[in-house]
């Protein structure tokens, strides 16, 4: 049975006469604090569901909580009260979810998360829109609307299904997967094999890999590796 957390949810509807640059356009004028804290005793994977703002996912040696927290803007007061963010324990699992009404029409909400967490938690992250940081997680699968990924010290394997932009891999001890829509991957030291089973347009760029590089499909856009110690498939131009 999935038991809902009491949040603490700081509503402090704070209007903005001028909406920032980094929300979605002049038409964000309303911003109010959501966050949530859960202590981390006994949870071993976190699911994120952020949707459209900002995402920086950081996990910390030594942390005893889940942490998560940011700034909700919305063009309309009614529409920046639907903005939430809520917390479901389910076991050993913690699902953090950013929920924005889905017929917006002209109107603009987002929220900007920011999650800490224990180092080295298995997360499952699925993002709408907008630049997502992710850095100190264990297994790591994460499915990527559009926006700049930037991805670093995995303890484990890592996932990435990406839309649109770049995409920014950095030290992960165990293997990794990308399929991208658009938009230039850079991967770096990986401790296991990399697989790109589809990569439609953009640079690949691949180096230190201690197992494979693979990459079975390719579409627009010049591959480049080096120092790969296993054996090496890329389609030929």
């Amino acid at each position: 049975m999935r038991t809902p957390l009491l949040l603490v949810a700081v509503l402090s509807a704070l209007v903005s006469t001028n909406a920032s640059a980094g929300w979605l356009g002049s038409d964000c004028d309303y911003t109010a604090t959501r966050s949530a804290r859960v202590t981390a005793n006994g949870i071993s994977h976190v699911t994120v569901i952020a949707r459209a703002g900002t995402l920086e996912i950081e996990g910390r040696p030594g942390a005893t909580e889940i942490a998560a927290s940011g700034p909700a803007c919305a063009s309309t007061k009614s529409l920046l009260d639907e903005v939430k963010l809520t917390a479901t324990r389910n076991g050993s699992e913690l699902r953090l979810e950013v929920e924005i009404p889905d017929d917006l029409l002209m109107q603009s909400a987002a929220l900007n998360l920011t999650v800490t967490m224990p180092r080295g938690l298995a997360t499952t992250v699925r993002d709408g829109s907008g630049e997502a940081t992710i850095s100190g997680t264990g297994n790591l699968d994460v499915t990527d609307g559009s926006g700049a990924l930037t991805i670093q010290d995995v303890v484990g394997n890592l996932s990435v299904k990406d839309g649109s932009g770049s995409i920014d891999i950095d030290r992960v001890s165990g293997s990794v997967s990308v399929t991208d829509g658009s938009g230039a991957i850079a991967i770096r030291r990986v401790g296991g094999s990399v697989l790109i089973p589809r990569d439609g347009s953009g640079g690949v760029d691949v180096t230190d890999v201690a197992g494979d590089l693979t990459i079975d499909s390719k579409g627009s856009g010049q591959v480049s590796y080096a120092r790969v110690t296993g054996h090496v498939s890329v389609p030929r131009r």
